[in-house]
């Protein structure tokens, strides 16, 4: 399986005696629970067991996966239609495989495509989930405080500060 000793002992560690059936149903959910294996590692271990490049499986944690590099880079949310060629070619697949893996990361709750409106922006954007919950909350605590239109996503940027908060 291409499997270091190392990690073996991790995964054992991990999953004691359902280790190996754990691998071999889900490879991809070694790069959440055990450190060190990270997507492309859980990849090509996913590849030695004959998973295929298009799998479902494959494609959400590739989602996961690419939302990883894009918070690392900064980014809280992406605009859609980008983010769906980003991914494809994170994944070296099509597009349209991009879009499916998409669709089955936010069935499962992993991710979120929302609308967002706002003075400087408009669109669809795919979210991290617990980055768009986090942002939604902030969202909903800062209005209590200020007085500013009512949108699906509100930019701190657009949220006029109190007269006597200092800056």
């Amino acid at each position: 399986l291409g499997i270091s000793i190392a990690y073996c002992n991790r995964i054992y560690k991990y999953f004691g005696k359902n280790a190996l059936k754990m691998v071999k149903n889900n490879p991809y959910a070694l790069a959440e629970l055990v450190s060190g294996i990270g997507f492309i590692r859980a990849d090509n271990i996913a590849k030695n067991l004959g998973i295929g490049h298009n799998d479902l499986k494959r494609l959400t944690a590739g989602i996961k996966y690419t939302f990883t590099k894009l918070s690392e880079a900064g980014h809280t949310c992406y605009p859609l239609t980008e983010f769906v060629k980003i991914t494809a070619e994170t994944l070296q697949v099509s597009e349209e495989e991009s879009r499916k893996g998409i669709a089955n990361a936010e069935a499962q709750k992993e991710c979120m495509i929302d609308t967002i409106t706002s003075n400087s922006i408009t669109g669809l954007f795919a979210f991290d989930r617990f980055v768009r919950e986090a942002e939604l909350q902030l969202a909903r605590i800062i209005s209590g405080f200020c007085s500013s239109k009512t949108h699906k996503a509100i930019f701190l940027k657009d949220i006029p500060l109190p007269k006597e908060m200092p800056l």
